[in-house]
């Protein structure tokens, strides 16, 4: 079994949670102060609206505006890295998010600004009576899809340490989680296993088995490779 640490986030929550200053926004919209009164806007808040609507690179011009007026701190620097993550600059968004996590190491918003942590899991080879289906992703998309329905998990992401094999890509699939970032790809981990019997590992990259689902799962990774595969081999290492 591999050695993984994995946290569900849905932004739909969170997104909830920045409303709750007391800004109004208009029905059926979504809400991002104008330019009037702009020194006193939070670039913040404006790239938090704007992140929702699916506006990545206005967020990022937020954002961008925010570090400006408030300078390069855990808050601005995790925003910026998010917005860069979602635009697809991936070399960008770990370098804003390294940057983070040394100003503040247990900050969580650093790894995801707009989401809150729904659940956690570990591996449950022993807790599950050595069961080796018991993959810490597998067992959390079996918890996530009892307790929230298809819209939530649709806007949830599953951070995993490593690259979700096949049977736990599938698991994530039928649970309708719409997002999956991870450390340590596959093809990496097998390098490190090898063919130790505890974790033969299945060298299938998890996007193939999403793409022949009939809804979509985005896919981000690897990021942070380097570290997570330090985890695995310190694990493993410890297994010889």
């Amino acid at each position: 079994m591999t050695i993984k640490r994995l946290i569900l986030v849905c932004a739909l929550t969170a997104l909830a949670a920045c409303t709750s200053g007391g800004l109004n926004r208009s029905a059926g919209g979504v809400y991002a102060p104008g330019v009037a009164g702009e020194g006193d806007i939070d670039g913040l808040i404006v790239g938090h609206r704007l992140m929702a609507a699916g506006e990545y690179q206005l967020a990022l011009d937020a954002y961008t505006r925010a570090a400006g007026q408030q300078g390069l701190n855990v808050d601005t620097l995790s925003a910026l890295g998010s917005a860069n993550l979602r635009l697809g600059r991936l070399g960008q968004a770990e370098r804003l998010l390294r940057r983070a996590v040394a100003e503040d190491a247990g900050f969580a918003a650093a790894w995801n600004n707009l989401g809150v942590i729904l659940m956690e899991q570990g591996n449950g080879f022993t807790a599950e009576g050595r069961d080796r289906t018991a993959h810490a992703e597998k067992l959390l998309a079996t918890r996530a899809g009892k307790t929230y329905s298809l819209t939530v998990l649709a806007g949830a992401t599953l951070y995993s340490s490593a690259e979700p094999c096949a049977m736990c890509a599938g698991a994530i699939y039928w649970a309708g989680i719409g997002r999956v970032v991870f450390g340590q790809t596959e093809v990496a981990l097998k390098a490190i296993t090898g063919d130790n019997p505890e974790n033969p590992t299945l060298d299938l990259p998890c996007a193939v088995v999403f793409e022949a689902g009939q809804r979509p799962t985005e896919v981000v990774g690897p990021l942070l490779e380097d570290e997570a595969s330090a985890l695995q081999a310190d694990y493993w290492g410890s297994r010889g």
